[in-house]
């Protein structure tokens, strides 16, 4: 019987890890998500997103707390996303890539949007790091890809040798 009971006690965990892998797994780096990415996430992988990040953000912030000094501290503190839960971000994340025109976003940047929001940021400051988000570059290999292609019609046309 307690043979029984350990051989079901890990067939049970072996497919609690298979199916967890499954959702959870990822392509590309994570940092590169924008809404497009999160918008077409199960719902598994945007709670796990998310608590990922909360537990990276809190053991970086912890760790390097323990070398800081008070100035560095308070840098600290405006990263830190102590006192917010996964939901609030999940929700928050959720309503910022219902308008279109944020979709291009990183969800790392809007995660922190959520984060001014419910910090109580002035509406303005708000407003101006989300046109500034909205401006960040194109990836490098979508800028080589155009530089290439310009650099073949200078050639084409004769102003490049």
């Amino acid at each position: 019987m307690k043979l029984v009971r350990i051989l079901l006690a890990a067939t049970l965990l072996a497919s609690v890890f298979s199916f967890s892998n499954g959702v959870f797994q990822a392509e590309g780096d994570v940092r590169d998500y924008d809404g497009v990415g999160w918008l077409g996430f199960p719902e598994g992988m945007k709670i796990g997103y998310v608590t990922g990040l909360i537990i990276g953000v809190h053991l970086t912030t912890d760790q390097i707390s323990l070398l800081a000094d008070d100035f560095q501290k308070e840098k600290l503190d405006k990263i830190s996303l102590h006192k917010i839960t996964v939901g609030q971000i999940r929700d928050g994340v959720e309503t910022f890539y219902k308008d279109f025109s944020n979709r291009k976003v990183k969800v790392v940047d809007a995660i922190y949007v959520v984060k001014m929001l419910i910090g109580g940021v002035v509406k303005e400051v708000i407003e101006a790091q989300i046109r500034y988000l909205k401006m960040q570059p194109l990836p490098v290999e979508s800028f080589l890809i155009v530089q290439q292609k310009y650099d073949a019609y200078q050639k084409k046309i004769g102003r490049l040798d």
